[in-house]
């Protein structure tokens, strides 16, 4: 399935580099961790988008919660919109 995003709700294509951060701070935890190719190449499409589908079924067939808007990997001094702070990974991650 191809997810379609509300145009211009992302925040950009993630960095290589502030994705290599992140990737090596999950690291600390989890030794081992790869993003999957296929989450990287959304990234690259539409990091932080909002879906214009926000329902999805779970593989129990269940209604799974809706998704308002998925996390971000921007640089936080980069964001034009600084309510979108809150949405970093980094935030969730850390708790920064």
């Amino acid at each position: 399935m191809s997810l379609q995003f509300i145009e211009s709700s992302c925040v950009g294509p993630v960095s290589t580099a502030e994705l290599d951060r992140m990737k090596s701070m999950i690291q600390n935890d989890y030794v081992g961790f790869r993003f999957d190719p296929e989450y990287v190449h959304l990234l690259q499409r539409c990091n932080g988008g909002e879906p214009v589908t926000k329902y999805f079924r779970a593989p129990s067939g269940l209604l799974a919660p809706p998704i308002e808007r998925f996390l971000h990997y921007a640089q936080l001094s980069s964001l034009t919109d600084r309510s979108l702070a809150f949405f970093s990974c980094k935030r969730f991650l850390v708790g920064s």
